[in-house]
């Protein structure tokens, strides 16, 4: 018989402010199972959360089994780096507007994030505003069919290597670069865009 057993899937993650910080945006589906705070468990924290330091360290654990990443921090501005090496995304078939408009975040470890089943990653990193760099490695694109907008308005970073995409299922890559506006190397050498329907306006603005 095969094993029904939900792994607990772990998110750090580094929040800036105090007061009534939004921890996870209350749009996304699976309310966390537990959060702890600099290592103290909060009974009281769910989507927000009452910080009192000026920088927190946040771990939010599910127990549950994720199928969808969809607008799970979008618009955390209060969000400053995030760890998912420990989150499990076997099951995850969007990444949809995940990290859109976290426009303080910093830096992101995937780690050896499973994104094997993500059919859909548009707007991904869209207005990550402050993003430099963004190790991509690992990610895994082969069943992605969706990638609009996915680095659009990352208005500081200055490169991205995308050569370990696999673009061979992506029908819709419109303004996957654009607004970029400090970007000077984009390596797609890997793209394979013979399925790709839409590619409208994929580089504006970028000056490579």
């Amino acid at each position: 018989m095969a094993s029904t057993e939900i792994r607990t899937s772990y998110i750090k993650a580094v929040f800036s402010g105090q007061g009534n910080q939004t921890i996870v945006n209350e749009l996304f589906y699976k309310e966390p199972s537990q959060i702890y705070v600099n290592g103290v468990l909060r009974e009281d924290c769910k989507y927000f959360c009452q910080l009192s330091d000026d920088k927190s360290n946040i771990t939010i654990i599910f127990d549950e089994e994720i199928t969808s990443c969809e607008n799970m921090f979008y618009g955390l501005e209060n969000l400053i780096e995030i760890d998912l090496s420990n989150f499990d995304s076997s099951k995850v078939t969007t990444m949809n507007s995940m990290l859109k408009e976290c426009k303080n975040l910093i830096n992101i470890n995937f780690g050896e994030i499973n994104a094997s089943s993500v059919e859909d990653m548009s707007f991904l990193f869209q207005k990550c505003i402050a993003l430099t760099s963004i190790d991509l490695s690992n990610f895994d694109t082969s069943s992605v069919t969706k990638m609009n907008y996915m680095f659009s308005h990352c208005d500081i970073i200055k490169s991205i290597d995308a050569s370990s995409f696999n673009t061979t299922k992506v029908e819709e890559m419109q303004d996957l670069f654009s607004e970029d506006r400090q970007m000077i190397t984009v390596d797609v050498s890997s793209f394979d865009t013979s399925n790709t329907k839409n590619m409208r306006g994929i580089f504006i603005v970028v000056k490579v």
